[in-house]
Formats: C-alpha cells, sequence, structure tokens
C-alpha cells in the first residue's frame, strides 16, 4: 500500500533485494515521501518458476511529508438549485511539505459532513470517494438533502446555532482536512404556475392567389401598454407567456379548403380540424 505514491530512493515504485542463504536483507531501502498507512510487498520467484509473495504489517516512514490539501472549497446546494456560480464542487489535491502537488500519489478520497446542522445527507446521486490522479481528486456530482442557511441574528432561538454546513475530506494515511463553512440555500418551489387570463380578439383579412392565402398576425400581436400613460394602446413584444392562438376562417365553404399551417416564431404548429 503507497497512499501518498512514494519511491524508493532511486526514484522507482520497486526494487530488487539479494537473497543469501534464504534471508533477502533490505538495508539500503530508503522511502522518499513520507506518510503513514504503508505497506511493503515482497515476491519471490523460485528457480522452477513458481511465484511466491507476502505483504508486510502497516508502517509509518518519517520524511517528507505529505498532506491534504482543499485546493478548491465547496459550496453544495439541494438538487434542482440553479444558477451560474451557486454550487461549487470541492477539488482535494496531495501536497508535500513545501505545498507542492505530489503527481505519483493516488489515494481514494472520501467525503462526508463534518459540521451538519440540519442533519442532513448526502444525496443517493453523490460519488462520496474519489481517487486521485495525478496527485488531485475532484469530485464532481456532490449534492445535499436539507437546506441550511444564515438566519437573522435578531432571532433569540438562532443567536448561538451554527447553521452553516462543512464536509471533511480523509483518505489512508493521511490526516483529515476539514473545509470551509457554506450555506447549503432553500428552494422556492413555485406550487401554481404563473398564467395571465388576458382574452384578446384580432380579426385580420386573408389575401392571396386562388390556390391559398396568407394571413399574417405578427405585427398584430402584442402586449398593450399602461392605458394611462402616453404610449396607450402601443404594442410590445411579449416577454414570457403560455399562449394559446385560436384561429377560424369565415370562408371555408369549398370543397377541399381548409387551415393547412400555421407559424409561431417561424415554426410551424400542428393545426385542429376546423
Amino acid at each position: 500500500m503507497n497512499p501518498v505514491g512514494a519511491t524508493f530512493g532511486g526514484g522507482d515504485a520497486a526494487t530488487m533485494m539479494m537473497m543469501k542463504d534464504g534471508v533477502a536483507m533490505g538495508g539500503d531501502l530508503n522511502i522518499v515521501g513520507g506518510g503513514t498507512g504503508f505497506t511493503l510487498m515482497f515476491t519471490f520467484t523460485a528457480r522452477d518458476g513458481s511465484v511466491m509473495s507476502a505483504e508486510s504489517e502497516p508502517f509509518m516512514c518519517l520524511g517528507q511529508s505529505a498532506a491534504l490539501k482543499i485546493a478548491r472549497q465547496p459550496r453544495l446546494q439541494l438538487p434542482g438549485a440553479v444558477g451560474v456560480g451557486i454550487s461549487i464542487q470541492p477539488i482535494v489535491t496531495v501536497v508535500d511539505s513545501y505545498g507542492h502537488l505530489v503527481p505519483g500519489a493516488d489515494p481514494a478520497i472520501t467525503v462526508s459532513i463534518a459540521i451538519n446542522p440540519a442533519m442532513a445527507e448526502l444525496t443517493a446521486g453523490s460519488t462520496p470517494t474519489v481517487r486521485a490522479l495525478h496527485g488531485s481528486a475532484a469530485f464532481e456530482s456532490l449534492q445535499l438533502t436539507r437546506a441550511a442557511s444564515r438566519v437573522e441574528a435578531s432571532v433569540p432561538a438562532y443567536e448561538d446555532q451554527t447553521t452553516l454546513t462543512a464536509l471533511r475530506f480523509s483518505a489512508p494515511g493521511f490526516r483529515d482536512v476539514v473545509s470551509e463553512a457554506f450555506e447549503v440555500l432553500p428552494l422556492v418551489v413555485i406550487g401554481t404556475q404563473p398564467y395571465s387570463d388576458k382574452s384578446r380578439t384580432i380579426t385580420a383579412s386573408c389575401s392571396g392567389t386562388v390556390d391559398g392565402c396568407v394571413a399574417t398576425l405578427s405585427s398584430i400581436v402584442g402586449v398593450e401598454a399602461d392605458r394611462g400613460s402616453a404610449d396607450a394602446f402601443k404594442l410590445e413584444k411579449l416577454q414570457s407567456a403560455k399562449l394559446d392562438v385560436f384561429v377560424t376562417c369565415t370562408d371555408l365553404d369549398g370543397a377541399g379548403e381548409a387551415v393547412a399551417l400555421f407559424e409561431v416564431g417561424g415554426r410551424a404548429v400542428p393545426t385542429s380540424p376546423y
């Protein structure tokens, strides 16, 4: 086991030892990169090709230390939260005693909730364990099940209560690190979608050849300005609305005459029989 991606003195991940009288002495072994939770794997190949192996007990290696560092502080949110920058996924790195990235380290880093005032949990879709790649572990799908946001200090019940959340990151052979505290914002759910009950009736003449005619309503459909303003009855663009359009023709009395096409915003809309 090599939690910090350490190497032997020559820079290799493996080394050869000579055996004499059935004993291999490793007095010249030097491991670069300190930490805890190391084990050594010994493999012996006999002359007949058979292979035997044994693993040592875990041990600590002094020297150049390595540690976990939160390179990007988290700010998790509830599922469904939207907005640029509202949710920030953490990045945890392995660094040496000088703060430099240890590219050979590949520990499995696990996140848990260190400060949890709302008794929240990570959602089922979260990935709590990520293996570091080249010394860096990027979490991508962490979300929480309950909000924990700041409250007004004037509310007596919350004067001394911590209402922020923090995460803990741990890996074999390393000391845990805890993130900065952050808010988990509550969601505002729209129970009833807004709508407009305004109804407008527009009459337009149809112009065209005997094979077909066109009625254009793009210059007619709009929203009237405030009737008390100087721009009363001025047509403005619809910003956002659910638009139900009913088209009727008063001159569909010939054989084969029908409304063939209706377009909104340049896109054809299916028409019902008229």
